[in-house]
């Protein structure tokens, strides 16, 4: 077994008059899932889980929810090159996230599995970094909402702050940018062949089989959920449901996952 151990520490108001019960489970919580989303980067399935490793804890204190835990693997720990533990990798995203939010704009990412580097508008990360980022960003977006809220002043772990109340800003922007990117519409067009199984007529959207496509470098599932553009779209649409495949023109929405780009969604816009 491999055995990992961390510090971590959760400063702020809310934890001035003591702790309360609810509270140690929201960030109990939050805190299994970012380390269960880096376990799952290595790992690639999220099944079995709790069998595969557990996080235990050794002392909660009070004025300050402080955790000491260990992080214990029941099989060989998983190593990339120099990210070296689930708990780094799980840093490494937050700090990702913290570091996006430095910029003006979304910054370009590249996949180097070496360390996070930035420079000139673009930004090198591991593979397993940046699929933590995307799993865990709605977790790692409550933490933030807890410091905008005023709860929360401070995360750190080992004495390395990755949350504050100083970098509000960045993290805000950074967890946007994370969403962004995440889930990306294309603006181009492409053709498919489909089949739709299923179709809203109130809300103009749909599920479909994907027959044929012609995208290349981004997977396609077996079904897509699809919206039109127009009312004018509805007949071709219905038409499909009669067991008859159509031909369509879409935009994709495209949702990132590591080096990997997969199918989502399409707008169809016509025929």
């Amino acid at each position: 077994m491999a055995e990992e151990k961390v510090n971590l520490k959760f400063s702020g108001s809310i934890f001035d008059e003591g702790l309360d019960l609810r509270d140690i489970s929201f960030y109990s919580r939050k805190l299994s899932a970012i380390i269960d989303k880096s376990f799952i980067s290595f790992n690639g399935s999220s099944s079995n889980i709790k069998n595969k490793y557990v996080i235990k804890t050794n002392a909660i204190k009070e004025a300050c929810l402080y955790y000491d835990i260990s992080i214990i693997l029941s099989s060989v720990q998983p190593v990339l090159s120099n990210v070296t533990s689930i708990w780094d990798t799980a840093s490494q995203a937050i700090n990702l996230i913290k570091l996006l939010g430095k910029e003006d704009k979304m910054p370009t990412i590249n996949i180097d599995n070496s360390i996070v580097n930035f420079g000139s508008g673009t930004i090198s990360v591991p593979e397993t970094v940046l699929k933590t980022a995307l799993l865990a960003e709605n977790d790692i977006e409550d933490l933030v909402k807890k410091i905008e809220k005023k709860e929360l002043s401070t995360f750190t772990a080992n004495n390395d702050e990755l949350l504050s109340v100083q970098a509000l800003p960045e993290l805000t922007r950074g967890v946007q940018y994370i969403k962004e990117y995440k889930l990306q519409p294309l603006k181009e067009f492409h053709k498919a062949e489909i089949l739709v199984y299923e179709f809203n007529t109130k809300t103009l959207t749909g599920k479909a089989f994907i027959n044929n496509t012609e995208l290349k470098d981004i997977e396609t599932k077996e079904s897509c959920d699809f919206n039109i553009a127009t009312d004018g779209l509805q007949d071709l649409i219905i038409n499909s449901m009669k067991k008859e495949s159509i031909n369509i023109e879409f935009m994709p929405i495209i949702k990132h996952y590591g080096s990997k780009q997969i199918l989502e969604k399409m707008t169809i816009v016509g025929e």
